[in-house]
């Protein structure tokens, strides 16, 4: 069995069947009960997740009906016993099931120590399998609550610690075509990511396109100013400048030019299963 919460939906997958409810209350449950693995979800949490702050008048008695089809689906796929009653909670017991955020995290542990030791090469093929968990906005399409929120926000930034990490080694690799194809449409998805921004830079200008790089400074110089009121940061400005005034060799440039990350977004998550613990204890804490 193999448990999916790095899609847009959650999933359970069983020799080839897919087995997922389309209705929102449902993806809901089930993406609550995943995040929250091997741990005791209340059903008062439940009702908080799934309805809001507007449940309908026999809530407790929804929560066990959509509980019960959560079972049904999963007993097709060979999982009879996973998801538990315990007091007044539930809890989905993985035991020895696969779930795609601890394989995403192996990966990215295995890809940040490769990284350390320079080997590029294995670098990129590490995050490249992350990537393929994970190719866009995790649970995109669920809207829950502060539990599923909280995890995909937390996900994303594991994605894109991913792409800094491939686009690093490339960069070292002088891959720098395949930096740039990278790069355009995560700076667009990302206008305040001075690092991506850098990033794309510097790839230009190995390219010889200087004009091209110096546009990215300033889209995004103006979209920190527009939505922050803020100028880029130091080192952002100072490539800037190396670039302009042909201070720095595109032949022989620093692959690891310090660069200010996002001023909107958390810093990139140690990518450990110690850190996933962290999160379900801190997310349980907080709700």
């Amino acid at each position: 069995m193999r448990y999916e919460v790095l899609g847009p939906s959650p999933l359970v997958r069983s020799d080839g069947v897919v087995g997922a409810d389309p209705t929102r209350k449902a993806q809901v449950l089930l993406a609550t009960l995943l995040i929250r693995h091997d741990r005791v979800v209340s059903t008062d949490e439940l009702i908080t997740e799934i309805w809001g702050g507007s449940p309908p008048r026999r809530v407790t008695a929804a929560v066990h009906v959509h509980v019960s089809r959560l079972r049904k689906v999963l007993a097709h796929l060979g999982a009879d016993h996973a998801v538990v009653t315990r007091g007044t909670g539930y809890l989905l017991a993985t035991g020895d099931d696969e779930l795609d955020v601890l394989e995403l995290l192996d990966l990215l542990d295995r890809a940040r120590a490769l990284a350390r030791a320079d080997a590029h090469e294995a670098v990129v093929e590490h995050v490249g399998r992350a990537l393929a968990l994970c190719p866009g906005r995790p649970l995109g399409e669920v809207s829950g609550g502060q539990v599923v929120t909280r995890f995909a926000d937390w996900a994303e930034t594991l994605r894109w610690e991913c792409v800094g990490l491939a686009v690093t080694a490339n960069l070292a690799l002088r891959r720098v075509d395949e930096v740039i194809c990278t790069l355009y449409p995560v700076v667009a998805e990302n206008p305040l990511h001075e690092a991506f921004a850098g990033q794309l830079m510097r790839a230009l200008h190995r390219a010889h396109r200087r004009a091209e790089a110096m546009k990215v400074y300033e889209r995004t110089r103006a979209a920190l100013w527009a939505e922050m009121g803020l100028e880029p940061s130091w080192s952002l400005r100072e490539l800037r400048d190396a670039i302009q005034h042909a201070r720095l060799d595109p032949d022989h440039a620093p692959d690891h030019a310090p660069v200010g990350r996002s001023r909107s977004s958390p810093a990139p998550y140690a990518a450990t299963s110690s850190d996933w613990s962290r999160f379900n204890r801190g997310s349980h804490a907080d709700s």
